[in-house]
């Protein structure tokens, strides 16, 4: 019989391998994980014009009237090491008003 010492600190390591697998599929919703593909983007794209460019956001937000995409792209640093970049895309009565890194409500032209 095993005892239970060994078997808990087991469970743990395979939820927690399994857990950064799936950080890694959720975190590169970009196809080909390309930021590159931004530059297709320009101002006054409605939002299926986008979806289609870029895929499905990973999450949407909303507030006083603007809706924002939000995309990432797993990049590598000056260090070498592979870091989560955010990308986002703003909309403003359905068209984009702002796109790229870092991209927030701050950057609506509006506010």
């Amino acid at each position: 019989m095993k005892k239970p010492g060994k078997i808990i600190p087991s469970i743990i390591l395979i939820f927690g391998l399994s857990a950064c697998v799936s950080l890694r599929q959720t975190a590169m919703p970009l196809p080909g994980n390309d930021p590159a593909l931004f530059n297709q983007l320009q101002t006054g794209m409605s939002r299926t014009e986008v979806i289609r460019v870029l895929g499905k956001p990973m999450t949407t937000s909303h507030s006083l009237g603007a809706e924002l995409f939000h995309y990432s792209c797993v990049e590598k640093s000056a260090y070498g090491n592979e870091i989560l970049i955010g990308y986002g895309v703003l909309f403003r009565d359905g068209k984009v008003v702002a796109f790229g890194r870092d991209i927030s409500f701050a950057d609506d032209p509006r506010h």
